[in-house]
């Protein structure tokens, strides 16, 4: 990003097979979906700024299914309090 601060969203880095060079896609704004941290015993938390991605995702995650071998699948399930908090 252009100016930097603590919750930028990094690009996509893309590897096709048979392509030398991998492709770095910028997602627009539009496409980005976060929410703001608060708490309703402790109000000053609000005043942090803190963001949580809204469908927090991952993309290294390896799936097998029937023998077959899928790298770099997308995920966003499971999440659990102690991860967020």
């Amino acid at each position: 990003p252009e100016e930097r601060g603590p919750f930028d969203v990094l690009p996509l880095v893309l590897k096709m097979p048979g392509i030398e060079r991998p492709f770095v896609y910028t997602l627009p704004k539009n496409y980005i979906q976060e929410v703001e941290i608060e708490h309703p015993n402790y109000p000053t938390i609000k005043d942090l700024g803190l963001r949580w991605a809204a469908v927090p995702a991952i993309s290294n995650f390896n799936m097998n299914l029937g023998g077959i071998n899928y790298n770099c699948c997308p995920f966003n399930g499971w999440f659990v309090s102690i991860e967020i908090v």
